[in-house]
């Protein structure tokens, strides 16, 4: 069983909002290896082509990789990481925005903060 369940809201929508996938890419590529996390990316309604490439990049990483079917509507990252949590295996639940960064060591303290205090 997971102990945590990090979940990261995304959407890609056209030309303009491309450069999230590479910022997709580069935090997904510095997920630490080993700890008892479950790492899922909601994809909340981006159009087909970045779809696939979003669901790459969690196949490459070992994120789960959840499609939240919003087309047409305004993206909101409330209902994203709601309906992550639905899915989310793990003892406590996080969220990450794609556009944020951590320390290679944060997870790890922030699993040895859930030990210490329950």
């Amino acid at each position: 069983m997971f102990q945590l369940s990090v979940i990261i809201p995304f959407r890609c929508e056209s030309a303009a909002t491309e450069r999230l996938l590479q910022r997709l890419e580069g935090l997904l590529s510095t997920i630490p290896p080993g700890l008892p996390i479950e790492w899922m990316v909601v994809d909340s309604g981006s159009a087909h082509e970045y779809r696939e490439q979003c669901s790459l990049l969690c196949e490459k990483f070992g994120a789960t990789y959840l499609f939240q079917d919003t087309v047409g509507k305004m993206f909101s990252i409330g209902s994203a990481r709601d309906f992550g949590v639905q899915f989310a295996q793990g003892a406590a639940v996080s969220f990450l925005d794609v556009d944020l960064r951590f320390s290679q060591d944060f997870w790890q303290r922030v699993l040895v903060l859930m030990n210490s205090w329950g």
